[in-house]
């Protein structure tokens, strides 16, 4: 792994949204806190870049999920009012659940009804996702301010670039987010750092030893947990990814050394299948019509 001028990240960052934010043209941001690490960090540089009075938090529990309802609230609380920025909290429950009024009916290809399939819980949990996003964008829009995103390099999506053993190359992470939910944003700041690094970058912040401590969970249900679901730590992830993504390393290139390869082997998994995330939507190129083209118009 790469040891970080957290001082120099911070200035850069810093510089970036403010940048960001005064070529689009607004002065204000909002941000969804989820009583996390990601939040809290971007949260955190959006404050020193902005002016806390600009950054507006807004927690959106979904009272099914005992730690999104409870746990995760308190939190982001308490790392609000360590910002000193304002925050409200937004129910999500009753919107939610509409929706899974409709999961519940939808059928499959076959018409059988999947409201109850294997992937129901993590289906509920997108849905969380998603409104969440729905209700950031309204109220940037309802207060002309953009919103601030949290997504870090580790559960980024990696470019869509395959060698010819299968093993996806393109730089980049997991794809471990919800498409068109909590990776939505106008600006992201800490998507050039790994998992770990956001981590030692929060104590360089001053950031509260709990929320660094706190086991990294998007809450989709109960019980949720990042690493478990990924079946592999991000401290793992993270040396496998840095190799892959900043010294070009394949597969190869972790056996010569004796890695660990049944985490390799994890790795370079969830690399393929989050890789599409990143070429959404699949389109034609432009240039593929110029075989088609009978005239021009002068």
């Amino acid at each position: 792994m790469r040891a970080l001028d957290y001082t120099k990240v911070e200035e850069i960052l810093v510089d970036f949204i403010k940048d960001g934010f005064k070529k689009a043209g607004f002065t204000k941001a909002v941000i969804g806190m989820s009583g996390g690490i990601d939040s809290s960090v971007s949260a955190n540089l959006a404050v020193k870049a902005l002016g806390k009075e600009n950054v507006y938090g807004i927690l959106m529990p979904y009272k099914k999920v005992k730690g999104s309802a409870v746990t995760d609230i308190k939190d982001a609380e308490k790392i609000c009012k360590h910002l000193g920025m304002p925050f409200h909290v937004q129910d999500i429950t009753g919107v939610v659940d509409s929706m899974v009024d409709v999961l519940d009916s939808n059928v499959s290809f076959d018409g059988r009804t999947n409201g109850n399939d294997s992937s129901y819980k993590l289906r509920v949990g997108n849905v969380c996702a998603r409104v969440r996003m729905m209700v950031l964008f309204d109220f940037s829009s309802a207060n002309k301010s953009l919103v601030l995103g949290t997504e870090n390099l580790t559960e980024s999506a990696s470019e869509f670039r395959f060698n010819k053993k299968g093993e996806n190359v393109g730089y980049g992470g997991f794809g471990y987010f919800t498409m068109f939910g909590d990776s939505a944003s106008s600006i992201e700041p800490i998507i050039n750092l790994y998992k770990t690094e956001v981590f030692e970058f929060a104590r360089h912040l001053g950031l509260p030893e709990f929320v660094i401590k706190k086991a990294p969970s998007a809450r989709l249900w109960d019980g949720h947990n990042d690493e478990r679901e990924m079946g592999i730590t991000y401290a793992d992830a993270d040396e496998i990814l840095f190799y892959m993504n900043e010294e070009k390393w394949e597969r190869e290139h972790f056996e010569k050394v004796e890695f660990d390869m049944v985490k390799v082997d994890k790795v370079i998994e969830l690399k393929n299948k989050g890789a599409f995330k990143s070429n959404i939507p699949i389109i034609l190129k432009n240039n593929k019509f110029k075989d088609c083209i009978l005239y021009e118009m002068i």
